[in-house]
């Protein structure tokens, strides 16, 4: 099994190429719009894996090793100005 990035755009010309390869090559593909992961595709077998497990006995074995970095394109936000407590300037 493969990972794979795709922008919603390739998706669209290339959907039936696409699913094929997730069904025989068991590939996951995360789906990209802006940039950004917006969407992720599996089989269909896979899903049921993982919601089976999911309901059964929590995380999946290796959930957070397997997802680790999966947001890292996902921007920061930082908080306005002035929302810390201003402290003492280090001299």
């Amino acid at each position: 099994m493969s990972t794979k990035i795709m922008p919603v755009s390739d998706l669209r010309r290339q959907t039936s190429a696409v699913i094929r390869r997730i069904q025989e090559e068991r590939d996951v593909v995360y789906i990209t719009q802006h940039g950004r992961p917006t969407a992720v595709m599996l089989d269909y077998e896979a899903y049921e894996a993982l919601l089976a497990q999911a309901q059964h006995r929590g995380w999946p074995p290796n959930y957070f090793a397997q997802t680790y970095g999966a947001l890292a394109d996902d921007p920061l936000t930082r908080p306005e100005q002035g929302a810390y407590d201003e402290r003492e300037a280090l001299i």
